[in-house]
């Protein structure tokens, strides 16, 4: 793997692991659309949309549109993978935060919205 390639989205993806990492009680406030969709879940869509985004044109870039289908699958299921372990992180590890299904499906359709993104 050349980091030539790679680096954009390895960085966003720290960005997301600090990002996740803030104590809840130190973001701001915002006001509440909805009960089922916060802004904060916009949020997890952007983070993970920009993220699979990324990730999408380096590897396409860097394999000239071989192993399409792999590089698809394999970055969508990394992604839900790393929106499952900061769920997971923040819920038992991070005390200071919530992870909770919610933020995950917001991860997920963040997930499928860069894979769109993408192909547009």
């Amino acid at each position: 793997m050349s980091l030539k390639f790679h680096w954009p989205w390895i960085a966003w993806l720290g960005g997301i692991v600090i990002a996740t990492s803030i104590p809840g009680d130190s973001l701001p406030d915002a006001i509440i659309f909805q009960d089922w969709m916060k802004p904060d879940k916009w949020i997890h869509i952007g983070l993970f949309a920009v993220l699979v985004f990324l990730a999408l044109r380096s590897y396409m870039i860097q394999y000239q549109g071989k192993y399409y289908r792999f590089i698809y699958a394999s970055v969508l299921i990394i992604s839900l993978g790393i929106g499952a372990i900061t769920e997971l992180m923040q819920k038992y590890i991070l005390s200071a935060r919530e992870g909770n299904v919610y933020d995950f499906g917001a991860d997920a359709l963040g997930c499928l919205t860069g894979l769109v993104i993408f192909n547009l």
